[in-house]
């Protein structure tokens, strides 16, 4: 919760306290049905659902995060893991660059 602060206190403070540890709690949730081996992602989860909206996990206007889960060629929890990060760090770099030239 303290790092979402960090990232974005005035959603936080709209939000309130009750609804981003619910966030996290459903993150985490989500990650315990895909095996233990994905409770390291919880924070990524936590920050997708934060940034996207809570069901963005199936959501049609970010295919690449159902697209990175779901891709059978990546096996292992932690490969996806690194993968869906490293793909949320170019759509949040690539957000920050489109802001920037407004």
């Amino acid at each position: 919760m303290d790092a979402l602060h960090q990232i974005h206190p005035e959603k936080v403070q709209f939000l309130g306290k009750a609804a981003i540890a619910d966030l996290v709690d459903e993150a985490y949730a989500v990650v315990a049905k895909r095996g233990s081996s994905w409770i390291a992602g919880g924070p990524l989860f936590a920050g997708l659902m934060f940034t996207f909206g809570h069901g963005c996990i199936a959501d049609p206007q970010y295919p690449w995060i159902s697209g990175t889960l779901e891709n059978a060629r990546l096996n292992e929890a932690s490969i996806i893991l690194e993968r869906l990060f490293q793909k949320f760090v170019v759509f949040l770099t690539q957000a920050r660059y489109n802001l920037s030239k407004r």
